[in-house]
């Protein structure tokens, strides 16, 4: 069985366009016509309905899909968890984090890993704002999704992943309620504004 027939086929179910296909395989399109067409003499009957305007899978053609893809998924995923052992990626991975915006970014991100490291866990769990960086420090977290500014002199940090802007919270009577925009001046406290 040619593998490059096999994935060729699954992906063409998905796309069904030979362009399309081709685009995402990086080869040319006469390339993906003739591994269909080798898999189709494999088997034994036609695969795709083909016309000038579109392609559609045959009923033999669905059989195939439906068939093959778990199995498909499972050598992928089976190459991935050989492929992360031998590069030492397996394991629990502890993640921690503390902004409510940040976990929305944080489970793509997890999601993603996950994918691409299947022999590795991700275990999630949130830190308190008012003692963030003891997790990391104690060894409970391996990495800490957290708000700047971060300035532990034993921590290592990463690149900015998330930027959100700032609010001031006052009541609606405060001097500043009511403001579209602050500077740092309208912040400092000064002896003739009262009610700071």
């Amino acid at each position: 069985m040619n593998w490059q027939e096999l994935e060729t086929f699954l992906l063409l179910t998905e796309e069904l366009h030979f362009g399309r296909a081709a685009e995402r395989l990086h080869v040319s399109r006469a390339r993906v016509s003739q591994m269909i067409q080798a898999l189709e003499r494999r088997v034994g009957a036609a695969l795709f309905e083909r016309t000038s305007r579109r392609v559609v899978l045959t009923a033999l053609g669905k059989q195939l899909r439906d068939d093959l893809d778990p199995h498909h998924r499972g050598v992928l995923t089976a190459m991935a968890k050989a492929a992360d052992a031998a590069r030492g990626i397996s394991g629990v991975l502890r993640v921690g984090f503390s902004s409510p915006k940040a976990s929305e970014l944080l489970m793509a991100v997890v999601e993603a890993f996950r994918t691409a490291h299947p022999s590795c866990e991700v275990h999630i769990r949130e830190v308190h704002l008012s003692d963030r960086n003891s997790p990391l420090r104690k060894g409970e977290v391996d990495i800490l999704f957290i708000e700047l500014p971060v300035e532990e002199p034993d921590f290592a940090r990463g690149p900015v992943l998330l930027r959100d802007a700032s609010v001031l919270a006052v009541s609606s009577s405060h001097r500043l309620a009511g403001r579209t925009t602050l500077t740092l001046e309208d912040l400092v406290p000064c002896p003739e504004r009262l009610g700071w």
